[in-house]
């Protein structure tokens, strides 16, 4: 390699192709090099490949690389865009203490409801802006995840991506707690007005962070110094958006271990939107609360949620970094599957504690701090099993890890909305102790699917056309 190889410039060395530049559009991790530099698409099911090389991207050495951030201004980062995933998930719950107030003011039913948030002076606009709170709000969910691995470390990753769980799942036990007070002193008016300041108040932020793709900092450094490739044309635009479009959809259908990932957490996403849907069954028409007093039921959430981040921080990351040098003690890659260490324990913490809310939660006569015990032990296992998987998945398929997570998060998403259209008949019809026993048995069922990856994994991504670990 001479002196005046580009790569010695700022390009990493990984890089055989630097044409592919040109194929970056908005930053996405892994719209690089899925076409041909002619603009024609690869036939068969191949017309969306994996890459077949890493695109060109900073050098590991260069100071302009986000991996070479100071700690400050990655923490910082990190902390804007985390947060920012706090304002969907917050959004996405703090309408429950307002719900029956909103149901006769607009004389809609929940199961409407359920669908659509805010500022509404009638229920059409109500579920239009629910809409777009989702569909604005899901840049977040998605997008975070891929920028943490942009600018972390492979030991590092897990500990940053610890508080984009925290912020992922936090955020709808906060929302039904913080709501309820706000509606108890000033209405649901106010209610989602805090929630439009709080939203404003983050896009601002978010606004200043720097972008941190690879390759695009490549693309700008490169046209900088007068090296720019030439403007794509309109076709290979399109042609990139609609693999953007389509790859998230050929992986969940046709990549066992997104498929299967995808349908455990979305279950378990599923059963959370349900359970939260069960409390108010619980401690308002069976135990009797008041409106503050039920939100302060969501503590126990919460506080499961922050004793999983400590046991992810702690002995979670404490056995990833041995597994890592002992494989590097060996030679190899160290395995995706060093992530799952705390998904165990998760797995089958889920299916107790739901046995445990069940027989505890609907008999007056039991304390109420029984069913809050449960609710701490299943956000514990969510947090865990969700930070085993979303690292599991970013490092199988890594350059095209944005897919793979999208693939994820429309399923997430779709099970998530639907659980509450049914969640409260459910109770009301099998009772709590039967609606909730019903989902400790699917939890039961799903509780495996951890256990077949730590027996299975390697071999399910020796088989994938796409998986890159």
């Amino acid at each position: 390699m001479t002196a005046n190889d580009p790569a010695k410039k700022g390009e990493s060395p990984e890089s055989p192709n630097s044409d592919s530049e040109s194929l970056d559009l908005a930053g996405d991790l892994d719209l690089e090099a899925q076409l041909n530099l002619d603009g024609s698409e690869l036939e068969g099911n191949e017309k969306y490949p994996a890459p077949a090389h890493r695109p060109a991207t900073l050098a590991p050495d260069d100071p302009e690389n986000p991996k070479n951030w100071s700690f400050v201004k990655r923490a910082t980062v990190n902390s804007v865009l985390c947060v920012w995933v706090l304002t969907l998930t917050y959004a996405s719950t703090a309408y429950v203490s307002s719900l029956p107030d909103l149901i006769r003011h607009y004389n809609m039913s929940k199961e409407a409801f359920a669908f659509g948030a805010a500022f509404a002076p009638n229920a059409a606009s109500l579920l239009i802006f629910r809409f777009f709170i989702g569909f604005f709000g899901a840049a977040a969910i998605n997008n975070v995840p891929a920028s943490i691995g942009d600018y972390t470390t492979l030991r590092e990753r897990g500990q940053y991506s610890i508080l984009y769980a925290l912020m992922a799942f936090g955020g709808p036990s906060l929302g039904p707690l913080a709501s309820a007070f706000i509606q108890h002193d000033a209405g649901y008016h106010w209610n989602f007005r805090v929630m439009a300041i709080f939203c404003t108040v983050m896009s601002i932020l978010v606004a200043f962070v720097p972008e941190t793709h690879g390759p695009t900092l490549l693309k700008w450094k490169n046209k900088k110094q007068g090296k720019a490739p030439p403007p794509l044309k309109f076709g290979k635009v399109m042609t990139v958006f609609r693999i953007a479009i389509a790859r998230p959809m050929i992986y969940l259908f046709t990549e066992p271990v997104v498929m299967l990932i995808s349908i455990y957490l979305s279950t378990l996403y599923g059963i959370l939107y349900g359970f939260f849907e069960a409390f108010g069954v619980v401690y308002m028409e069976v135990r009797g609360f008041k409106t503050t007093s039920y939100g302060l039921t969501y503590i126990g959430l919460g506080l499961g949620f922050f004793f999983a981040c400590f046991l992810m921080f702690t002995y979670g990351q404490n056995q990833y970094i041995k597994s890592a040098e002992a494989a590097k003690a060996k030679g190899v890659p160290t395995a995706p599957e060093a992530r799952l260490i705390l998904a165990y324990l998760g797995a089958i913490l889920s299916p107790i504690s739901l046995f445990i809310f069940a027989w505890t939660a609907p008999f007056p006569h039991v304390h109420w701090i029984a069913p809050v015990i449960a609710q701490f032990l299943f956000a514990c296992s969510m947090l865990l099993i969700f930070t085993g998987f979303i690292p599991y998945l970013i490092d199988c398929y890594q350059m095209t890890a944005a897919s793979a997570l999208a693939a994820g998060m429309c399923s997430r998403a779709l099970v998530g909305s639907v659980f509450p259209l049914f969640t409260i008949q459910m109770y009301h019809t099998l009772t709590v102790q039967g609606a909730t026993s019903l989902l400790a048995g699917i939890a039961c069922l799903l509780a495996p699917i951890p256990f077949v990856f730590r027996v299975y994994g390697a071999r399910m991504r020796e088989r994938s056309k796409h998986a890159a670990a």
